[in-house]
């Protein structure tokens, strides 16, 4: 039931989620007075638009003298006084507000103090411009000269390979769906000065889409958590019932799972936030494999144990009930006829467990099935606990939390060295063939 309640609360907020809050300007805490600057920047970039769009200015070459010394005295004032490119005004193109939606690669248009002049002392290309978010280079993204007269710059905010490194690390450690970037841009020969800035708004991802994402996520974390209780999802079917008439949890299962929810949720996460789907690593692929193979082997293991021991405790069938054998003897105690080890005690001629019932289900050593919790379960403690089940277990979780704090603080999966990989595939093989039924001398 509380499952049930925590699930309504997520499609509330679900369904009351950021569509509202997006279109109220004044709730994402921006300067009013910068949204009428935007729009009125909008409007003078538009009547503009009928200008040549060439990436080369409309503002002619200057006349070079004749004299060589007199040119390059020229170019030296020229160097003196050369105007700075500093950032006054960054609107979002489509919204005409203060703020873009980055996950919408929405353009901006950036208002640079002094371009005009500077145009017209380099006589250079406006495609050669770049814009930098925080001190980072966004190379190759396309540029426009908006408004040469206000000196606006349009740039579009595209993610290719080139610029996705870059954006990886503007965007890690996402603690909110906007965040706030210093902009400025450089003519392509040297990096902007400090002061040259200008701090804007970005919408980093779709409200609505993540709060899905996080539903969905939650609803199959809560699917798995009752199919784990009620089905034999995760748990060993190999091995007999327990007194509470469940099978024990599966370690190898549990892990497969644990790695499978781990690798889905990152990838889904990184594209919602980067739109890069190139994101699996060769680790990924391992850890997985790894873990299907465990599961893989301990079930063969466990089925190839299981039909040893019953072909070896079979007899003749006991009665319908109490009529059958006395207990010890073949078939006997199993009431139903079950033999071998899905049977009793007494059918591999083994008594009960001191304190224990005869006819209660048992394991091949003739340990009684119960019901434990679930990282008892997984510690083997029925039979005494394991140290090879602790070992797998602890650099599961070691290396699941190095995953998850990766990804959060880098949006990429991590890639583990060829060692770590091993150690994770010795503790595979080591839980597998601890399973392994050692051979009775005769």
């Amino acid at each position: 039931m509380r499952s049930l309640q925590l699930l309504g609360v997520w499609l509330t907020l679900l369904l009351s989620a950021s569509p509202a809050v997006a279109a109220d300007p004044s709730a994402a805490g921006r300067v009013p007075a910068n949204d009428e600057r935007c729009q009125k920047l909008l409007r003078r970039a538009t009547a503009a638009a009928g200008a040549p769009t060439d990436s080369k200015t409309a503002i002619g070459p200057k006349a070079a003298p004749a004299d060589p010394k007199a040119a390059a005295a020229a170019d030296a004032r020229d160097e003196k006084k050369k105007p700075s490119l500093r950032v006054i005004l960054v609107c979002g193109r489509r919204t005409g507000i203060a703020r873009a939606a980055l996950y919408q690669a929405e353009p901006i248009l950036v208002q640079v103090e002094g371009l005009s002049e500077w145009l017209t002392k380099n006589d250079m290309d406006v495609s050669k411009f770049v814009l930098y978010l925080d001190g980072r280079e966004l190379p190759k993204l396309p540029v426009r000269l908006a408004s040469s007269e206000n000196g606006v710059l349009e740039f579009d905010l595209e993610r290719n390979k080139t610029s996705n490194p870059v954006w990886k690390v503007l965007l890690a450690q996402p603690d909110s769906f906007s965040r706030v970037f210093r902009v400025s841009v450089s003519d392509g020969k040297s990096p902007p000065q400090g002061g040259e800035s200008y701090e804007f708004e970005l919408d980093v991802f779709s409200e609505l889409w993540m709060w899905i994402f996080f539903a969905i996520l939650a609803a199959g974390l809560v699917a798995l958590w009752w199919a784990a209780r009620n089905t034999d999802l995760l748990r060993d079917t190999t091995r007999p019932l327990a007194t509470d008439g469940r099978r024990p949890y599966s370690l190898g299962r549990c892990q497969m799972a644990f790695w499978f929810f781990l690798v889905i949720a990152s990838y889904v996460l990184i594209w919602l936030i980067t739109y890069d789907y190139d994101v699996l690593t060769s680790s990924a692929l391992w850890l997985i494999g790894i873990s299907s193979a465990t599961a893989l082997g301990s079930l063969a293991v466990d089925v190839a144990t299981t039909s040893k021991v019953g072909a070896a405790g079979a007899g003749p069938p006991g009665g319908a009930g109490a009529g059958g054998p006395e207990a010890g003897e073949p078939g006997g105690a199993g009431g139903a006829g079950a033999p071998g080890v899905g049977g009793t005690a007494g059918a591999a001629g083994v008594p009960p467990a001191a304190g224990g019932v005869a006819g209660a289900p048992t394991t091949a050593a003739g340990v009684i099935v119960q019901s434990l919790p679930f990282f008892r379960d997984l510690l083997g403690t029925d039979e005494g606990g394991s140290l090879h089940r602790l070992q797998m277990i602890i650099w599961t979780l070691v290396l699941g939390v190095i995953f998850i704090v990766t990804v959060w603080k880098e949006l990429v999966m991590p890639q583990f060295s060829g060692e770590v990989l091993a150690l994770m595939g010795v503790s595979a093989g080591t839980y597998v063939g601890f399973k392994l039924p050692a051979e009775k001398p005769k």
